[in-house]
């Protein structure tokens, strides 16, 4: 008997050694790491470390087109390169004060094959601006995304994920990438 209840009490005493243990990791109180080492985690940063590309912001001011070079991180996702592009574009309309508040891009999504919907965190388009400065206004997001070969076709713009109001321009459809002013 002796033998037999030893046995009990070692499986017990393993079992409750382990439930210790597994209470103690799925807390997170233990951790293992079971890394290979530096060699691999240096390979992974260097998997981490972005390119940069030069772009070039376009923006309407003074009856005229200007241009102001940039560097954007190389994505191949279209919403990423188009996001670091359009928040340039709306520090330089901050600054040149193309725009009476400051707007913060919210997100750019991908919806789809050549969709875009951007989502600002207010409209950018003031009501004190005439049609033409506010058509401008979306024409040189357009044209930036257009001319650093971004791939896709329209962009849907939004306040807060809804489509823009503005009394003059209808926001209530996607705006094509190659904009409706074709003589600027």
């Amino acid at each position: 008997m002796t033998t037999m209840t030893s046995r009990y009490a070692f499986a017990a005493g393993a079992c409750l050694a382990l439930g210790i243990l597994f209470f103690f990791c799925y807390n997170q109180y233990i951790i293992f790491n079971f890394s290979k080492g530096f060699a691999k985690e240096n390979k992974h940063l260097q998997l981490l470390k972005k390119k940069t590309s030069l772009a070039t912001l376009h923006y309407w001011i003074n009856n005229k087109w200007h241009k102001e070079n940039s560097t954007v991180l190389v994505s191949e996702d279209a919403a990423d390169m188009s996001k670091q592009l359009i928040s340039q574009l709306l520090d330089i309309f901050d600054q040149e004060k193309i725009i009476d508040k400051q707007i913060t891009l919210q997100h750019v999504i991908s919806m789809g094959v050549g969709h875009l919907l951007v989502s600002f965190d207010r409209n950018p388009l003031s009501k004190n601006k005439n049609s033409y400065e506010k058509l401008m206004l979306i024409e040189s997001i357009l044209k930036t995304i257009r001319e650093n070969n971004i791939k896709i076709s329209d962009i849907t713009f939004c306040a807060h994920y809804k489509p823009l109001n503005d009394a003059e321009l209808d926001f209530s459809n996607p705006w094509p990438i190659y904009g409706f002013t074709d003589t600027l």
